[in-house]
């Protein structure tokens, strides 16, 4: 193989492990979002079931 074919290969190699890198690190970055997305509707839902709940007690006193 010559030179120039072999440092083709090599770039094209090098290029698919830094995809792969790029990838997995932003499949990690886009679950932890989404973490935090979950994490943020359940605080809120619980204050709004909590703010329904304290309404409703007030309107039974």
């Amino acid at each position: 193989m010559s030179r120039r074919a072999m440092d083709a290969v090599l770039f094209v190699r090098t290029k698919s492990v830094n995809l792969e890198n790029s990838l997995r690190e932003a499949r990690w970055f886009v679950s932890a979002e989404l973490r935090g997305i979950d994490t943020e509707t359940v605080v809120i839902v619980s204050a709004i079931t909590l703010d329904e709940t304290t309404k409703q007690k007030a309107v039974e006193s």
